[in-house]
């Protein structure tokens, strides 16, 4: 599988994470595996993956990382499933972007059970319309934007650290869903596009303005897992919450509170996720 990988990556990305994702995981595990290959410090993660499967450990259900407020996660323990929360709003250990804040999440990564649920909701700033004239991300640079800028270079580092995270448990037969706003470009970065084919990931389409939320937010769900289709939905009608982003020619405006509210998963949503979950893994 990792062999067919960075086969997918020379020919779709140019080795994009070939050349990356060495770097990322020697920050991580780097006195652990003085000189060794990408494949073989992927083969390692991904076979204690498999020993912990295996075993008779009781692991865990779900990991949600960037889980912001945490109603998702909230309305998956509510449910009576065991799992975990990482944001760097609750403490600088869970930072992504610091090498043992993504250890920790690998290594949950590794404690989660064979069809469990990798849940992402990658930072979105730097990738959606509304930052599109800040960013110049578009077809042209392959979707990665001016990275002199500063945050430009920090969502590309985690997107980049995303598309890891979904293959790793793509290896591990874990469910995996990312979730962006509809105009996000992430999908299109060219790690992420390349994990996404590989793991032959499909697009679900939702409005969090379905799910009680203040406005009708278009979400886009990528996800290697058929039933996330139980998300989709249509456009709410007029009253279903307001538009977060207006056009006007070229140029795109939105309220920021507003933008910044819509960030977070409203409880509805978190139980329609969990009511999934009980529908694949039954009760607990």
């Amino acid at each position: 599988m990792i062999e067919r990988f960075l086969q997918c990556d020379a020919a779709m990305a140019g080795g994009r994470a070939a050349r990356l994702w060495p770097r990322i995981l020697h920050q991580c595990f780097g006195e652990r595996a003085p000189g060794q290959t990408l494949e073989m410090m992927l083969l390692k993660l991904i076979m204690r993956g498999y020993r912990n499967q295996m075993s008779n450990s009781e692991l865990h259900h779900f990991c949600e990382c960037f889980s912001g407020v945490g109603n998702l996660t909230r309305e998956l323990l509510r449910a009576g499933f065991k799992g975990s929360a990482f944001d760097s709003e609750y403490t600088a250990d869970h930072n992504l972007l610091d090498s043992s804040g993504f250890e920790l999440v690998l290594n949950c990564l590794t404690a989660l059970r064979r069809h469990a649920l990798l849940w992402l909701g990658t930072p979105c700033s730097s990738f959606v319309v509304l930052c599109r004239a800040q960013s110049l991300r578009n077809a042209f640079n392959s979707w990665l934007g001016d990275e002199s800028r500063g945050f430009v270079s920090i969502g590309n580092a985690l997107g980049e650290l995303s598309a890891m995270l979904m293959f790793v448990a793509a290896c591990l037969s874990i469910w995996v869903v990312l979730e962006q706003p509809h105009s996000s470009c992430l999908p299109n970065m060219p790690s992420m596009s390349t994990v996404l084919y590989f793991c032959q990931a499909q697009k679900h389409t939702t409005y969090m303005g379905q799910f009680g939320g203040s406005s009708m937010k278009q979400l886009q769900l990528w996800s290697n897992w058929a039933s996330i289709t139980d998300l989709e939905c249509p456009r709410p009608a007029a009253g279903g919450g307001e538009l977060l982003v207006h056009r006007d020619g070229d140029a795109f405006t939105g309220n920021k509170d507003n933008l910044v509210l819509s960030q977070v998963y409203t409880r509805s949503f978190g139980r329609a996720v969990a009511r999934i979950c009980r529908d694949e893994w039954g009760s607990v």
